[in-house]
């Protein structure tokens, strides 16, 4: 914010003539101060360019969704005189989200809402949103809800994979040539889409999750009377479910119940995490959102050696980690569920107050464990376009064993909840360590038919893991390019049968049916064989890699799509805005 701005009121703030050279009157702006601060700058320098405008009276006002557009500054006013004042046709250019009252919003915590229901519910939300100049996916918050009559024509926009949105008709999209309002799109524009949808958001009841009793009659070595204490300083005791903080407390112990330890050492409590740099940061954040300070992150370089049933396995490795030294910290999540000390040892369950919480809760725990612990979305070798089915992998010591698989059985449980179906192996001997221990490896498998891949990936992807988010939503996006493409085959497929049966001949019906995603042996095939399974997509298919590669907008996990139709839609009734607190201004 600029060191010449005055406040004048509670609600207005002034930048006098002097600021800059030419200025007629100053500029006067309506804010809070929380929307002050979050102003860019280039909103300051624009309102005072119009000050300087021929024939300005008064002031160049600033309202309170004031943000930087295209000459004025978006939110900007200014009154002319008729004789000498100046006429701009586009002096703001454009900035009009206007959406009808279901349109669903995306929250960074996964679940979707109304936008309408957001009215006079925003301020402690945050949504997804992607910066357009380093085409990375972030998260912003409300300033300011907007709602309004409509008085505009409005039109649904439909893409060739299906993705929808019904807004007004100066309502900007973001294309490969930019923003472009929607009454200007053409069926040759590619859209940016984000195929995560999540699950509809559920307010959490006030019901008691953790308190002091469950403190005091815990087996913990810590002085309990210090540890309520640090806790109830963070108003963290009694911890109920609807606690704004609980969505980030679920992801940090789900991730530390993957890939992070509890350690108590010397009478002091360490809660550790294991992941890439940019994730770490991520959880950084949460943590602090919480209450507690973390650690910067630390890299090292390590060396492994580990013996497995196939031999000695050795490998170099770049670690990032960070902790929270904090016996506090390491309690709270320790009577949540989280593990104390070795995994491979230990007996754990998902926890049963998981169980209990709204959906929206049910998924952030999974997607963050699965962000620690899921491998990777990949594709088969040699088979660029059929994916591998996703798997957790735990090693458990015999002793561990039948609750490892407990646990896997509640992940089970959990993902049934959403529709998904998976299904838990067998146990495998691992390996046998150099105190003749052994260790037992078993896994939770997600079954890779195409529906249940985009059901898990479309409500449950990734947390705290922002390659496999990005890998996540490429499957989405590839996935529906290929249904297309074998539901176009399979009608093709009925109707060269169709005409089969009614006496064409074949020349005729290849040429009828035929194009570049049904070709004639397919076709000939169709009408001489039959086909007991279904069709499959073309030889020469695209495969997944260099479908990234074309269509991905950076790696924030939004894809170009082609526009396939818009038409218009009778609306009356009201629609509604977000002024978010992000310099590229959009949200999902």
């Amino acid at each position: 914010m600029i060191k010449d701005i005055k406040q004048t009121s509670d609600v207005t703030w002034e930048i006098p003539k002097t600021f800059k050279e030419g200025m007629r009157v100053p500029v006067k702006i309506f804010a809070s101060k929380k929307l002050l601060e979050n102003f860019d700058d280039a909103v300051f320098s624009q309102a005072a360019n119009v000050a300087t405008l021929p024939g300005i009276q008064k002031s160049s006002f600033v309202m309170p969704d004031g943000h930087s557009g295209y000459g004025f500054p978006i939110g900007g006013v200014a009154a002319m005189d008729i004789n000498e004042g100046v006429i701009s046709p586009g002096g703001i250019g454009f900035d009009i989200n206007c959406l009808p009252g279901n349109a669903k919003i995306l929250s960074k915590d996964g679940y979707f809402m109304p936008i309408k229901d957001f009215e006079n519910n925003f301020d402690d939300k945050e949504l997804v949103t992607f910066d357009l100049k380093k085409k990375n996916e972030e998260k912003s918050s409300p300033l300011l809800f907007i709602k309004k009559k409509n008085d505009k024509r409005v039109f649904k926009l439909v893409t060739e994979l299906g993705h929808e949105i019904i807004a007004t008709e100066d309502h900007p999209v973001f294309t490969k040539r930019g923003m472009v309002l929607l009454k200007d799109l053409k069926k040759t524009d590619f859209v940016a889409v984000y195929p995560f949808s999540g699950v509809e958001f559920e307010m959490p009841d006030d019901d008691v999750i953790l308190d002091e009793t469950d403190i005091l009659s815990s087996p913990i070595v810590f002085n309990k009377k210090a540890i309520i204490a640090e806790l109830k300083k963070r108003n963290l005791l009694p911890l109920r479910r609807n606690d704004p903080r609980l969505p980030a407390l679920i992801k940090v112990l789900a991730f530390n119940t993957g890939d992070g330890s509890l350690v108590i050492s010397s009478g002091k409590g360490f809660v550790w995490f294991w992941s890439k740099k940019e994730d770490l940061e991520l959880i950084r954040q949460d943590i602090k959102k919480i209450g507690f300070t973390p650690s910067r992150v630390y890299s090292r370089k390590r060396s492994h050696k580990i013996n497995t049933k196939y031999g000695e396995v050795r490998f170099s490795v770049v670690e990032y980690s960070m902790k929270v030294s904090s016996r506090s910290f390491l309690v709270l999540l320790s009577l949540l569920g989280a593990p104390i000390g070795k995994k491979v040892e230990q007996s754990f369950r998902v926890p049963a107050w998981i169980f209990n919480s709204p959906k929206w809760h049910k998924r952030l725990y999974l997607a963050a464990f699965f962000g620690a612990e899921m491998s990777a979305p990949s594709t088969m070798s040699g088979f660029d376009s059929s994916f591998y089915m996703p798997f957790v992998s735990l090693n458990k010591s015999k002793d561990a064993l039948t609750k490892g698989k407990l646990f896997l059985y509640d992940l089970q449980k959990l993902l049934e909840e959403f529709g998904i179906s998976s299904e838990v192996s067998e146990e495998k001997l691992e390996y046998i360590n150099k105190f003749g221990v052994e260790s037992f490896r078993i896994r939770l498998f997600i079954h890779s038919n195409s529906d249940n891949l985009l059901r898990f990936f479309r409500l449950i992807n990734f947390e705290y893991n922002h390659e496999k988010r990005f890998l996540a939503n490429g499957v989405i996006q590839y996935i529906l390019l290929k249904n297309k493409l074998v539901a176009k085959r399979c009608a093709a497929q009925k109707i060269a049968v169709a005409l089969y049966n009614e006496g064409k001949s074949v020349k005729d019906i290849v040429g009828s049916v035929c194009d570049d995603d049904v070709n004639a042996r397919f076709i000939l095939r169709s009408v001489y064989e039959g086909r007991k399974t279904s069709p499959r997509v073309k030889k020469g298919f695209i495969g997944f890699k260099d479908f990234l590669r074309r269509f991905s907008f950076g790696t924030s996990g939004a894809f170009w799509n082609k526009v396939s139709r818009i038409v218009s839609v009778d609306f009356d009734g009201f629609v509604y805005d977000f002024t978010v607190d992000h310099d590229s201004h959009n949200f999902v």
